[in-house]
Parts: structure tokens; sequence; C-alpha cells
């Protein structure tokens, strides 16, 4: 019994660190970032020499804000006063290089947060769908867990009845 709940207790260890590292990992994507405040979505994906569009919310309204691509201000941008980000065309610069990184600080003042979004290079002759697995990884991991706790389970109430009839 001491063994079956030092089993379990290992397990349940190794999920919570699983679940630890993947919790980041399933909250990044393409988009900007939502743990500052505010958040934009670049649409269609930067590549060098392109045309996107910006768009956005939670910005702090009345400022105008510099959008930087790989830290180059490439425009200027107001925030009406109801902080959405209004869609705005950008120009990747030909020359920029992968990965691409778009910030956008949520206010002009001082201590303002930044929204990113990064694009990495694409594979040659694949195309970039957007499609993002994270959230099966996460799920599968999980599934593992559960029947791994569900094996040993079996495996030693197996061994418990054996040992009970034997007796």
């Amino acid at each position: 019994m001491r063994a079956l709940t030092r089993t379990f207790r290992c397990l349940l260890l190794t999920a919570v660190v699983v679940a630890a590292f993947a919790a980041p990992a399933m909250a990044a994507s393409r988009r900007g970032s939502v743990l500052t405040g505010c958040t934009f979505t670049v649409d269609p994906a930067a590549a060098p020499g392109s045309d996107v569009t910006i768009t956005g919310t939670g910005f702090q309204e009345g400022f105008e804000v510099p959008v930087s691509v790989n830290g180059t201000v490439v425009a200027t941008v107001n925030i009406p006063n109801n902080g959405i980000l209004p869609p705005t065309v950008i120009s990747i610069p030909a020359d920029a290089v992968y990965p691409i990184t778009i910030d956008i600080p949520c206010s002009g003042g001082p201590g303002s947060g930044t929204a990113t979004s990064t694009f990495g290079d694409p594979a040659p002759g694949l195309a970039d769908t957007g499609s993002n697995t994270s959230d099966y990884v996460a799920a599968g991991l999980g599934a593992l867990v559960v029947g791994g706790v569900l094996l040993v389970g079996a495996r030693r109430r197996s061994a418990v009845s054996a040992h009970s009839i034997d007796a």
C-alpha cells in the first residue's frame, strides 16, 4: 500500500511539473502578448518586404504609440478614446531578418507594458498554416499521466487480490 501511495505521489508530482512547463507554451502563439494588458493581431503573417495589417485592443487611449519591427520604428499610431488600435497597414522592411518581431507599447507613457508578436522563418516549401498544436500535445501528456496512474493502480490492486487469494 505504501508503494502505491509513493508511486501515486510521484506521478502526481510529474503531472504538476509537466503542467507548469506546458502552460506557458500553450499561451504562446503568433498573436500579440496578452500578459501586458494590450493585445494585437497581425494579418497575414509577417515576412520581409510584405505589408501586414495590425489591429488591437487594451491600449491607453489618447496616446500615439510607435510600431517597431526588429527594433526600428516603422509607424506611429494614434489610439482613439476607446483604446482600440484601428486597423493599420505597416510595411515590413525588405531587409528584415527572421525572427521578425513587432512591438507596440500599451501606452505612450513611461513604464508601459509592450505587446509583442514574433514570426519565425517558415520552413522552405512548407505553408505556414498558423496551426497551434500545443493544446493537443498538453492533452496527450495529460492522458499519458492519467493512464500511467490507472495502470499502476490496476496492477497493485491485482497483486493485492492475488496475494489475498493465496493466503
